[in-house]
């Protein structure tokens, strides 16, 4: 007879990719995931395969969760302008925050997984097309609305707005100042 699952899946996800933000994937061992989640190990193996499947999976819930909570602003069909600063400024107020000095999770693994694991640098390329087409979308109407400058490479801007903000997550992990990472952002803004 099957037993019932005795966790949540769903809760321990959102554990469990706490701990690879705050550790990364190389420094989190499955006791650590453990802890983090009260579920036996044999629990996340058998519902999540692997610490690389359970890795995986946290990825795809950082996209619905976190992502979706701040950039989906930016996603919205009538963003410009004004939703690009309300980003900026509401990501660069939560990176004063003490959970906001993880930086992005999508970022950290860029850096330390990416180059090393093909599934996970597929993610990641994933999350850069998504920042990508949000922002070229934002802009669009920006330039239709006469916010940004006319003569303003759409697709340009809008990967340097993914640069800078990929930039400004470094930065954050890095401990870099709140002003340093404002001057940043502000530049940027201003030269659009």
């Amino acid at each position: 007879m099957a037993r019932n699952r005795e966790f949540d899946p769903t809760e321990a996800l959102e554990k469990a990719m706490m701990v690879f933000w705050q550790k990364g994937y190389v420094d989190t061992s499955i006791d650590d995931l453990v802890d983090a989640t009260g579920v036996s190990r044999y629990g996340l193996y058998d519902e999540f395969g692997s610490k690389r499947g359970l890795f995986l999976a946290s990825l795809d819930h950082y996209q619905n969760t976190a992502v979706n909570a701040y950039f989906g602003i930016i996603e919205h069909a009538g963003a410009a302008m004004p939703e690009i600063r309300l980003y900026f400024d509401t990501l660069l107020n939560w990176y004063a925050q003490p959970e906001g000095k993880l930086g992005c999770l999508m970022c950290n693994t860029a850096t330390e997984v990416a180059p090393h694991d093909k599934s996970v640098q597929k993610k990641v390329k994933i999350a850069l097309v998504r920042m990508t087409d949000g922002f070229t979308k934002a802009l669009a109407n920006a330039k239709d609305r006469s916010e940004v400058r006319a003569d303003l490479d759409i697709k340009q801007a809008a990967d340097f707005l993914t640069g800078t903000l990929l930039g400004a997550s470094v930065m954050v992990r890095s401990g870099a100042s709140r002003e340093m990472i404002g001057n940043t952002l502000k530049m940027s803004l201003a030269s659009l």
